[in-house]
This record gives structure tokens, sequence and C-alpha cells, in this order.
């Protein structure tokens, strides 16, 4: 399914704490804008958007539908990340790509 989205509108997230069971990807200028907004003030987001967001990014870059730079450029938020939730999340990631590494 594709929105349009009002261009006036910064960013948006969907599948709100991780309500739904699907992925959700978006435009590249979107990401960037979330991923900004994250490392801005990563607690606008509730810890379960902020791991929905880690989780979909690397999960659809490992599937070749998202570039990986910016699942990595979205983990650089981590680094004032202090809840367990998206840790968690990201370090299964992490994991996953030591394997191939």
């Amino acid at each position: 399914i594709k929105f349009e989205v009002d261009p006036n509108i910064e960013w948006l997230k969907a599948n709100v704490n991780q309500s739904g069971f699907y992925r959700v990807t978006y435009e590249e200028e979107m990401w960037q804008d979330l991923i900004t907004a994250l490392k801005l003030n990563h607690t606008a987001f509730s810890p379960a958007d902020r791991a929905s967001l880690v989780d979909d990014a690397f999960t659809l870059s490992r599937a070749g539908l998202l570039n990986v730079t910016i699942a990595m450029d979205l983990s650089l938020y981590l680094l004032r990340e202090r809840d367990y939730v998206p840790w968690a999340t990201a370090l299964e990631h992490f994991q996953a790509w030591s394997r191939y590494l």
C-alpha cells in the first residue's frame, strides 16, 4: 500500500508501537527524516517505535529491499539509547550480520 503524504509533514511513523504484524518501508527521504528525528530527540518515539524502526531497517536491508547504509546510519542513534527494547532488537541484527562477516 502506498500513501500520499502532505509535503509539509516532516516525517511520519507507520505501525505505531508495532501494533500490526508487518514491515514498513519508506521512501529514502522519509527514512532520512526519521533518522534525523531519532538523532535529535529519540525519545519523541516510544521504545517500541524505536525498536521497530531498527528492526524494519535491518530486516529490509538484509532482504535487499533497503540500502544497508540507511540501516547503519539509523543505528548511530543508539549511542544515546538507554532503553532495553531497541538495544535488544539491534543486537539481534548485529549478531546476524556478524555471521556474514
